[in-house]
């Protein structure tokens, strides 16, 4: 752009010296005034582009090598306490996304019951209404050894479209997994915050262990890339095989 201005520039010089005649000489005049314009406004272009901000660099580039050391703390679990294997996913009960994946995890931890277990964090993302009030009402089921029911109706309700985060729906989603439905209301009043805490806590998890959207696996510690049950598979059975 200041090539451009200082074409224009000696554009303008040139015309002042050139020898005319009164009558183009008025017609000089207008294509040197034009010209002064339209360089004060590339001059005017080139200051603001200058004193823009400069443009917000990309999230980093997964390392999927990467080791993290996940604290799981009330996490649900599915599968050989035990195992040598642990997979940890990261969800939000009202991502359709994670409504897809979900029968997944209990594939999973159904392939290999010795060597494998799952453990579900919860992952409410800001823009799902529904995401955290049904993640609390989990962690309520899993109090009574219901989780992973309350886990099957939320995301069967989010297949359907259906999925609502009032403590009327809450309750209501309790007796269709098999609750103790006064229990559960009960829990639902008096530990409110207690369990909202428990989520906060998870979801931090997640955003330390670099949880960028829902689902996210990962595989003893490292992200995965490939998270489809065969993907999973793949590296299950590359750690078994090297143990």
């Amino acid at each position: 752009m200041r090539k451009l201005s200082a074409t224009f520039a000696a554009a303008v010089v040139a015309l002042g010296l050139v020898g005319c005649t009164p009558a183009t000489q008025e017609d000089a005049s207008a294509i040197k005034e034009q010209l002064e314009q339209i360089a004060k406004k590339i001059d005017a272009l080139e200051k603001k582009v200058a004193a823009a901000p400069a443009a917000r660099p990309g999230p980093p580039k997964e390392d999927y090598n990467k080791v993290h050391k996940i604290n799981l703390d009330n996490a649900a679990y599915i599968g050989n306490p035990n195992a040598k294997v642990t997979v940890v996913e990261f969800s939000d009960f009202e991502c359709p996304f994670c409504a897809r994946a979900a029968p997944d995890a209990k594939t999973i931890a159904e392939k290999y019951p010795d060597d494998v277990r799952v453990a579900f964090m919860n992952f409410p993302l800001s823009f799902h209404r529904s995401a955290r009030p049904t993640a609390i009402g989990a962690m309520i089921a899993k109090e009574q050894g219901k989780f992973w029911e309350y886990h099957d109706v939320l995301f069967k309700k989010t297949a359907a479209k259906q999925l609502k985060g009032s403590d009327a729906d809450l309750i209501a989603y309790a007796k269709e997994a098999g609750c103790d439905v006064a229990k559960f209301e009960a829990d639902l009043k008096a530990k409110r915050a207690e369990y909202d805490k428990i989520v906060t806590a998870q979801f931090a998890a997640g955003q330390a262990a670099s949880v960028r959207g829902t689902p996210t696996f990962f595989i003893n510690g490292k992200k995965v890339q490939d998270r489809s049950v065969a993907g999973m598979s793949r590296t299950i059975d590359a750690i078994l095989k090297g143990s």
